[in-house]
């Protein structure tokens, strides 16, 4: 357990699924800071090592309940597979099987629940691209380019007879 309850809160709430913004509003933090509130409660070691706990003791109290693990749901899903590899033969009027199958059951719906369990178990990570800004699609030669232009504007930008910060002489 984190020592700051409304840490605590947030990284409960964070297990369970809701976002980092979400989180830190529930959790008691400002509203108006709560987008980088939440993000740099998320970066923190403590508070991610939490949720990770967190996240595995309520896989393990669901696994103990009901039996279901990562290795059932990939079982089923080795399953689903040889279903859809062994359908049922459609078979012409003359009762000559066609070479064409049918699948025996909705394949889709039950990959579909696989997949929904999975998930609500925490089994899966979610993969998804984050983009944070206007910068992101820049390589890292643009991204020099612009930090040198920058740089080059903040050195004009110094009014006169002033010594920029760790510049000049220093105290003997």
């Amino acid at each position: 357990m984190l020592k700051n309850p409304k840490w605590e809160h947030f990284a409960q709430l964070m297990a369970k699924g809701v976002t980092a913004t979400e989180s830190a509003v529930t959790a008691g933090f400002a509203e108006k800071r709560a987008t980088v509130t939440g993000s740099e409660l998320a970066a923190k070691s403590e508070v991610r090592g939490r949720i990770a706990e967190l996240q595995r003791l309520a896989t393990e109290r669901v696994t103990e309940k009901t039996g279901i693990d990562r290795a059932w749901v990939m079982n089923e899903l080795v399953e689903i597979v040889k279903l859809g590899k062994t359908g049922e033969p459609i078979i012409n009027s003359d009762g000559e099987p066609t070479g064409e199958y049918k699948a025996a059951q909705n394949l889709a719906a039950s990959n579909k629940a696989l997949e929904l369990i999975g998930k609500e178990f925490s089994m899966f990570v979610d993969r998804s691209e984050v983009k944070t800004g206007p910068l992101d699609g820049l390589d890292h030669a643009d991204l020099q380019s612009m930090k040198d232009a920058i740089n080059e504007i903040r050195a004009y930008a110094e009014p006169v007879g002033v010594v920029a910060k760790g510049a000049g002489s220093t105290r003997h």
